[in-house]
This record gives C-alpha cells, structure tokens and sequence, in this order.
C-alpha cells in the first residue's frame, strides 16, 4: 500500500498523481510539474562552439551536435561575416567525436597549433592579424641547359620563403631563410610587425632542420593558427578562425 508524500492519502497503484491533491507519485508524473525551460541551449547535449571574436555575439553558444554547417548564405549557422563563403565549412560529430570540414571555402579554416607543428609547402598560417605563405624553393622552375651555368643572384643557402598575404590575396613581403631559426614577433625578432596589437613581442619561431621546417608557438598570448587540408580533428578547448569568426571548441 502507497501513501501520497504531500498529504498522506491511500494510492491507487495505477495513480500517477494523488486523488486527493494532485501531487505527482513517480518521478516521470513529477518531471512533468517542472518549469519549463528558458531556452532549449540550456538542455542541449553533445559538442558545441562558443563565439569569442566576429560579426555575431561575441560569448554566445551554439550547439554542433549532430553536425552543423556554417557560413554567410544557406548554413545552420549564419554570420554576417564577408570573409565567409555562403557554406564555409561543417562540424561533424560522429561517436562523441568532433571533427571540422572545409568545404572548399575561398578564406579556409585555421585551427591553432599545440606547441610544434611540421610545415608542408603551400601551408598558411595565421598570427595575430597577419597571414604568411610558406614555401619550399622549387628549383623547376627554370629550364636547364647541358654543360651550362644558370645566370641568377646567389643562393646562399636559402631552403624555403615565408610570404606575407596582403589583402585580396596579393603577395607582400617574403623572407628567405635557410637553417637558422626565424623569429616574428611585435618587438624582438627577425621579422617585426610592430602595429599589431594582436602579436605578442616574440610571437613564434620557424625551425628548419634539413628537409623539415617547423613552427613553434613560443608561448604567445594568441597563438598561431594553421589553415587545415580538407578535415581535422578536433579536441575540447580547441581554437579555431573560420573566416574572421573565431570559435572555442566545448565537447
């Protein structure tokens, strides 16, 4: 035999609320007396990014579970950002894991490194608000000739090219290096850029060792952000630039 806990009436076992006051009787009956919820992100489960910098609401949630894509035009996520294509790229969510897909976007997805990361020709990385190419020197370029030396400037050892992009795409300044380190920074270093607020003094470094050339985030307060190949990974607290929005990554 069952007493009703609010007003210590009999219950009928099949009662999901007291005859007598209407007080639920299981859990499920009681479930159903809560408040309803202001907005369904407070109930929402499974990953999600948090906006920390663009054209949206800056600190504001959204859900990715299940996949979501986001862009300019026809996305589940919309900005008004004009560096975004109309579907720039898609989270996917798959077994509790997160992953982000360019979707062939013209500005990319940056996703910042950890640390150290290896260099591959044509990557693009991201440091405050400047961009840079780097790139293998490629030696076909030029025809050769049986028996006959290439007229040109010395080489003096240099390996690779770092290029500055300049707004609309255009090519800047480059910086020609071999084995030695570089450092670029707002103060100390090799390359100097010293209006933008967003780099730290010596912001990173560019190691190359033999036919290996790696960046290093030397402790920065923004860190560096490399421009992914088609799909990454990605973990909780992860940093990512699609187009100008910057995202955190909750999984």
């Amino acid at each position: 035999m069952r007493f009703c806990v609010q007003c210590n009436a009999e219950l009928n076992a099949s009662f999901r609320f007291c005859n007598q006051c209407g007080a639920p009787t299981d859990a499920a009956a009681a479930a159903e007396q809560e408040a309803k919820y202001y907005s369904r992100f407070q109930v929402e489960r499974g990953a999600s990014v948090r906006l920390l910098r663009g054209k949206g609401q800056e600190g504001e949630h959204f859900s990715v579970a299940g996949g979501k894509t986001v862009g300019r035009g026809e996305a589940d996520l919309r900005f008004n950002d004009g560096t975004l294509s109309s579907v720039h790229a898609r989270f996917e969510e798959q077994d509790g894991a997160l992953s982000v897909k360019d979707l062939g976007s013209l500005n990319g997805v940056f996703l910042r490194i950890s640390g150290t990361t290896t260099l591959k020709n044509n990557d693009i990385f991201r440091i405050g608000d400047h961009y840079f190419l780097f790139e293998w020197f490629d030696e076909s370029l030029f025809k050769s000739e049986f028996q006959t030396q290439f007229f040109s400037t010395p080489r003096r050892g240099m390996k690779y090219r770092l290029v500055e992009i300049l707004a609309g795409g255009l090519r800047g300044r480059a910086l020609c290096a071999g084995e030695r380190s570089i450092v670029i920074g707002r103060r100390d270093g090799d390359w100097i850029f010293s209006d933008d607020e967003y780099l730290s003094p010596r912001h990173c470094e560019i190691e190359c060792s033999g036919d290996t050339v790696r960046i290093k985030d030397l402790g920065s307060r923004n860190g560096v952000f490399l421009r992914i190949r088609g799909e990454a990974e990605l973990r909780n607290g992860d940093l990512l630039f699609v187009g100008d929005e910057l995202f955190a990554v909750s999984i």
